[in-house]
């Protein structure tokens, strides 16, 4: 590198949202080597704030310290705070994670206090087992919730967003499922129950994000672009 190079102010970014947003930074590992300020990501707007559980650890969970930190971080609502305790120069953020389904307890008839389903992970059982101390839990699927619901959470987000970040440091990156994908043999389109569900994640992200939009006027937004297909390989699946 040379003393010009050396001399460009790298330009820093926090990043609330999902793998893809992740990935599209190119960003694969919490490091500030490249430019990474905090990040956030397997989070339900609906359970990043509100009512808090248990602080419990999870040193006994056999799972890399970033994901008990995000499970950490749901369970004590305390994300908005963490992706806010340093400012960087810009903020992306993207909605995806209002198709995430949510946990609460066994009897709450109630969305709070809840965190994030994230049962994909093999030892998020365990995580569950810490947090809610044995008792009966059920999960609540992203569609039941109410969409008042949402509404209250993207503001409250934003609320707190906007004592850090002007409109212009924030960048929305719009990103959707795909409806068709490739596999050895070639393009295939989805199944009409796969369209239907990918349609109705759109529909509540696309909700959300006109909520995030209102609140700030003046923020970039990046589009989804058109013609996107799905990879049968993908390490998530379709």
């Amino acid at each position: 590198m040379n003393q010009e190079e050396q001399a460009v102010p790298q330009t820093t970014v926090a990043l609330f949202g999902d793998c893809a947003t992740h990935i599209t930074a190119g960003i694969y590992r919490h490091t500030r080597a490249m430019g990474l300020m905090n990040w956030v990501s397997i989070q339900s707007p609906k359970s990043s704030c509100f009512e808090n559980l248990q602080r419990e650890k999870l040193d006994s969970v056999q799972m890399p310290n970033y994901d008990k930190r995000i499970c950490l971080l749901d369970a004590h609502k305390t994300a908005i705070e963490f992706l806010l305790g340093e400012k960087a120069d810009y903020l992306v953020l993207d909605c995806n994670d209002c198709r995430k389904d949510i946990i609460v307890e066994q009897g709450t008839q109630a969305c709070e206090p809840c965190i994030t389903d994230d049962s994909n992970q093999e030892s998020f059982k365990q995580v569950l087992d810490i947090i809610f101390q044995g008792r009966p839990i059920r999960k609540i699927p992203w569609t039941e919730i109410p969409r008042e619901k949402y509404a209250e959470a993207a503001r409250a987000i934003c609320k707190a967003i906007g004592t850090v970040y002007q409109a212009d440091e924030i960048v929305l990156l719009k990103h959707y499922n795909a409806t068709a994908y490739f596999d050895e043999q070639g393009r295939y389109g989805y199944s009409q129950d796969k369209i239907s569900e990918s349609d109705r994640t759109t529909e509540i992200i696309k909700y959300v994000e006109d909520i995030i939009e209102a609140e700030f006027p003046n923020l970039h937004v990046i589009d989804f672009p058109e013609h996107v297909l799905g990879d049968l390989h993908h390490v998530f699946g379709l």
